[in-house]
């Protein structure tokens, strides 16, 4: 079994959420058109990770759902970086790599995940899901109203999941477990893929970072900014720049209330996601906590999860405008907008993991 306490702790905060926000469900609107799709390369996608150590390889089975390393683009004019996972499927691609080999391996048929109406991890199970012969799915809670949400929303029902709601994640995720337990045929993908497997995903984005660089791709940044969920994500791009010797500091932009995810939060996930490493390939150096370069920036989270804030929108317009991103006001607006507020006399780079219906 995969651990939970981290996402148990990470949780809290959508549990009190879902519970003080009034929702009216919008009404449902076609996806919108799909961002263009990078070129096709001509090797094969690789994964860092287990290029590294693949004595994991042999004990975790992968999917291939997108095709890495991700682009990377360079803004113009600046010293400003995109690392861009939206043109694979978002930041949840890599997560799910990982548990949809997990769940090919163990047999299952179906596939369910929780979160709230506006998941991006939803739509991407959704979305991966069908493509790969699983039934999925997904099972909701009440968040602010937005485009996200209504775009979301939208997109599960187009790409044939089973959309059920509930009054709280917690609930929902409950109801998922036991199902699971009941039947025998269902995956369980806890809300944002916050597990030591998930993880390993940006484990291995932080190793491929480092690649990057190394081919000359981008300079080495001094930050790389990320909007920061439910912490695996930021947890795990520490853990793989550290692996690779690099001093980075990984910088996540909070996106909701400060009780949900705190450095202890994060210190919690590197911990288990450590010993999860390290009892399949002992070879995996042991990264403490304090070795790791990792900050919380709590400065644009606004109203809390789900709400959009001035500084986000006017950061999405401007990625717009000037480097042809399409961000979203819950998560990657949020982030661009910390960006924004950085010196680029020194590389910087933005890790676009904003999820775009298809």
């Amino acid at each position: 079994m995969i651990g939970r306490r981290a996402f148990v702790a990470g949780s809290s905060l959508l549990l009190s959420c879902d519970r003080t926000v009034k929702t009216v469900d919008p009404p449902p609107s076609p996806p919108p058109p799909a961002p263009p799709v990078a070129a096709a390369l001509v090797e094969r996608s690789t994964h860092a990770l287990f290029d590294a150590h693949p004595a994991l390889a042999k004990t975790l089975p992968r999917t291939e759902l997108g095709h890495f390393p991700s682009r990377i683009d360079q803004a113009k004019r600046t010293n400003l970086w995109t690392k861009r996972d939206d043109l694979l499927g978002g930041g949840k691609t890599r997560k799910l790599e990982l548990y949809f080999g997990d769940a090919k391996a163990a047999g299952k048929t179906r596939i369910v995940t929780s979160g709230g109406t506006g998941s991006n991890q939803a739509v991407a199970v959704a979305r991966f899901g069908r493509a790969h012969g699983f039934d999925v799915g997904v099972y909701l809670a009440p968040q602010p109203l937005s485009s996200l949400v209504a775009t979301n929303l939208a997109a599960d029902a187009a790409l044939g999941a089973e959309v059920r709601r509930f009054p709280s994640v917690i609930e929902a995720h409950s109801e998922a477990l036991r199902e699971a337990k009941e039947r025998g045929d269902t995956y369980v993908i806890p809300p944002g893929g916050t597990t030591p497997l998930g993880t390993l995903g940006f484990v291995s984005a932080g190793l491929e970072l480092a690649r990057d660089v190394e081919s000359g791709r981008m300079p080495a940044p001094r930050r790389v900014y990320v909007a920061l969920g439910l912490g695996g994500t930021s947890a795990g791009l520490a853990i793989g720049l550290a692996l690779a010797g690099m001093k980075s500091e990984v910088v996540a932009v909070r996106t909701s209330n400060p009780t949900s995810v705190t450095l202890s939060t994060l210190r919690a996930i590197h911990e288990e996601t450590m010993s999860f490493l390290r009892a399949r390939d002992a070879s995996v150096p042991a990264i403490a906590f304090h070795d790791v370069h990792v900050h919380i920036d709590p400065r644009w989270v606004g109203g809390g999860y789900g709400f959009a804030t001035p500084a986000g929108d006017a950061a999405i317009l401007r990625a717009r405008d000037e480097s042809a991103l399409e961000l979203d006001p819950v998560y990657t607006g949020k982030a661009f907008a910390a960006v924004l507020d950085d010196d680029t006399s020194d590389p910087l780079l933005f890790w676009n993991t904003a999820s775009h219906a298809i």
